[in-house]
């Protein structure tokens, strides 16, 4: 223990500018004393007090509060072994996607805010839900003669049906140019029948106890599964507030316990230094005095967890039930509050004790850098489950840089600008919409996928500067540039890294494979005005192109009508036209997976692009779940 804190004491000496010159001082007054100068024993004694002491001092607490913590998660250490196993296996049998769910509810109402139509898509099975439920939604609304029929559709009666009956497109069957108020009566039928994720917070206090609650709600056709977690009481342990209570139970003033442990070693040492002019001499004695008294009560405190937990006060349930198609999972988080612990402690009279006692423990504390104050239960909670899955990537754009409505067109979605002929695209992806035009495309992967991805390398680029512009086929890259990467995700690290299954992805066929060793994911930047890679750069890794350097692969679209690339197609060609708004600035990505690992590509000329835009390839994805961005959860 002593040569513990005593190499202990020396870092810290040694950590600082005045301490090394501390240092530096008992080395030239070794030398001093050889010649007799008595003047320089002092000035040593006089620093040796006051540096020793207070390095002692921060040692020592931080030693304490080390202990404090060891009793606490060994009395939590049932709890919490729970909450990481049995509780969490039970979620996620319940709920596979448990986490991805989350991510998608978050997502959906943080989108909804900005625009409450919007329908997200996620994969290639919704893209299919969602045509033949649009398909059956325009069947139904053909039969609809009267507005009787129609409010019997829509029993709000939102809808008019002069609305539907003027709509010549509608009576055409064009697709692409029915009227807004058709198109939403589609939405609303639509919605229905997709999947609906729903993720709700409320908090309220009863009786002086405060309840959080966290409820997430997955539709799926006729099928509902509800994941209910409350927290009641404090939720955390505040371990400052416990000393506080240790010591007001005994009826202690923190500040005097320590006063009195300086003057108990007042002694000979004092007569003998204080006259040399050592002004921290008190501070030295009452840190020292720190070794030998219970400041932090650490093993009472301990103890007094421990009996909570016997006695019902901590725990956590899980309870399942089902009705029809209705299934519940059901979790409970018992805390006790504040003003319980007080009663537990026998403070509940002693409040000006506790709260004197909690100011010098939290000054001790910071003094001491001591920041995480904190013992987490609900938050171990929350790290094992209400944590949503934020993707792989950051947005390839600053979110400074992004305009109000975020995105223009998502999944699936008709898009007003890109045209396929005479007629509006759908788009593959999504299309960001920015406020300024040629802005960078970053290629950040997020830190917690650096373990996940194995490998990530340039799969395909078009370059639309070294090509001809196309008018007599179709062009789906808009006469732009498009840059697809790969990425070669490990499917083990992703279960060590997020803590549940890599999710569910659904082949375009309608197929659902889990990933086996490996699945490779594409990521496509398209509509890009200019790239900073080369074709040549096919097949390389982005480590090897960009080295540890900020990876920039392109320059987001002009946002303006080009005559020589947007004019003077045939009816196959794909253009940009942007009508009365004058300026669109934009960038589009797509993403899809494929079982297994791809085979790199190697550049040659002449050079023909295979990306998403061009290829249908493997199961298409939503990039909005992949990409961290727009989500905000409690």
């Amino acid at each position: 223990m002593a040569v513990s804190v005593i190499v202990k004491v020396g870092v810290k000496l040694l950590s600082t500018k005045k301490g090394r010159r501390f240092i530096v001082g008992i080395i030239c007054a070794v030398f001093m004393l050889l010649f007799g100068i008595t003047a320089a024993v002092w000035f040593i004694i006089a620093s040796y007090f006051g540096l020793i002491g207070n390095a002692m001092s921060d040692v020592l607490i931080n030693q304490s509060w080390s202990d404090i913590n060891k009793y606490v998660d060994s009395a939590l250490n049932d709890v919490n072994n729970t909450i990481n196993g049995e509780i969490k296996e039970t979620t996620y049998s319940f709920m596979p996607d448990f986490s991805i769910n989350l991510s998608k509810a978050v997502l959906q109402q943080t989108l909804e805010k900005n625009n409450a139509s919007t329908i997200l898509l996620y994969d290639s099975s919704d893209i299919e839900k969602y045509d033949k439920l649009a398909d059956e939604a325009v069947t139904m609304l053909k039969a609809v003669k009267s507005q009787s029929d129609l409010n019997k559709i829509f029993p709000d009666k939102k809808y008019k049906y002069t609305d539907l009956e003027n709509d010549t497109a509608f009576s055409l069957n064009d697709k692409n140019n029915f009227k807004e108020e058709t198109k939403e009566m589609i939405q609303t039928l639509v919605r229905k029948g997709l999947p609906d994720y729903n993720y709700i917070v409320t908090e309220k206090t009863i009786d002086n106890k405060n309840y959080k609650t966290q409820v997430l709600t997955v539709k799926s056709g006729e099928n509902t599964d509800t994941v209910k977690y409350t927290v009641s009481g404090a939720g955390d342990i505040y371990l400052p507030l416990f000393i506080a209570m240790y010591h007001a139970k005994n009826g202690v003033y923190v500040k005097d316990m320590l006063k009195n442990s300086v003057s108990d070693l007042t002694s000979d040492i004092a007569e003998n230094t204080e006259s040399s002019g050592i002004a921290d001499y008190n501070d030295f004695i009452a840190t020292v005095r720190l070794a030998n008294i219970d400041l932090f009560g650490a093993a009472e405190i301990g103890r007094a967890v421990t009996n909570a937990i016997s006695n019902g006060a901590i725990g956590i349930t899980h309870k399942i039930t089902s009705y029809g198609n209705n299934r519940n999972l059901t979790l409970t988080l018992i805390m006790p509050s504040q003003k319980e612990w007080e009663e537990m402690f026998g403070v509940s009279e002693k409040e000006d004790i506790v709260t004197d006692n909690l100011k010098v423990i939290e000054t001790m504390l910071e003094k001491a850098g001591i920041t995480d104050l904190y013992f987490p239960v609900a938050a171990t909670v929350k790290s094992a489950l209400f944590t949503y899955f934020e993707g792989f990537f950051n947005l390839p754009v600053n979110s400074s840089e992004l305009e109000n409505r975020v995105i223009l067109t998502s999944l699936n979605a008709e898009q007003f600008f890109h045209h396929n002929g005479l007629y509006t695209a759908y788009d593959g992806g999504v299309t960001l919409s920015l406020k300024a035009s040629e802005i960078p495309v970053r290629i950040d992967i997020l830190p917690s996928a650096d373990e996940v991805i194995q490998d990530a390398f340039i799969y395909d680029v078009y370059n639309s500067e070294e090509h001809n512009i196309i008018k007599s086929t179709p062009n789906y890259t808009y006469n732009c540039s498009a840059v697809e990467i790969a990425y070669i995700i490990d499917v083990d690290a992703f279960k060590e890294q997020y803590g549940f299954e890599f999710p569910t992805i659904v082949m375009t066929n309608g197929n659902t494979f889990k990933a086996g060793d490996t699945i490779t994911m594409l990521v496509e930047y398209s509509c890009m005005e200019r790239i900073a890679i080369s074709e040549e750069d096919i097949g390389h890794s982005l480590r090897d192109i960009f080295g540890n350097s900020q990876m920039i692969i392109g320059y987001s679209h002009s946002g303006t009508h080009s005559k020589e690339k947007d004019e003077g197609f045939d009816s196959t060609g794909w253009y940009h036209t942007f009508g009365s708004e004058k300026n669109v600035y934009h960038l589009g990505i797509k993403a899809a997976f494929v079982d297994g690992e791809v085979v790199r590509q190697e550049y040659q000329k002449p050079h023909t692009y295979n990306g998403l835009s061009v290829k249908n390839t493997g199961a298409k994805v939503n990039p909005l779940l992949w990409f961290k961005a727009f989500r905000t959860a409690a």
